[in-house]
């Protein structure tokens, strides 16, 4: 009976592991007009949208070596391990992006910390999909 309640928490750990990491995806596509009026100014309004867009779509460029590196871990020190770096990481890269000052404050830095912490959700998003099913699998 302890069997069955172990798996139930592991398969509700890993769902939930899952819905946060793509919550954080989905806050940033909704807020990307502040976003982009934030981080990268401009004079023309669809400018700064379309920028903010391209470093959520820089996001995704990681996945693939996100997915290799972290099933690699996962493989080698064990899929819990592997689950707890990727939520880690995908908190870590969604507090940059609500505590870094705007391009006012602190200039170019502030767009290229944003892509550095989108860089970081997207390795960990792509670690997350592999090792959260081999998890519920195992």
């Amino acid at each position: 009976m302890t069997g069955g309640i172990k798996s139930k928490k592991a398969v509700l750990a890993a769902v939930l592991g899952n819905i946060l990491e793509w919550y954080d995806f989905v806050v940033y596509a909704y807020l990307a007009n502040i976003i982009g009026k934030t981080f990268f100014p401009s004079d023309d309004p669809t400018s700064s949208l379309l920028m903010s867009f391209a470093v959520f779509g820089v996001g995704f460029l990681f996945r693939p070596l996100g997915a290799v590196v972290i099933g690699k871990i996962g493989d080698v020190k064990g899929r819990k391990t592997a689950l707890l770096i990727t939520i880690f990481m995908m908190a870590l890269g969604t507090m940059m992006i609500g505590l870094i000052p705007g391009y006012a404050a602190i200039g170019v830095a502030a767009p290229l910390l944003v892509v550095a912490a989108r860089l970081m959700q997207g390795f960990s998003a792509g670690g997350e999909w592999g090792g959260s099913t081999s998890f519920i699998v195992e």
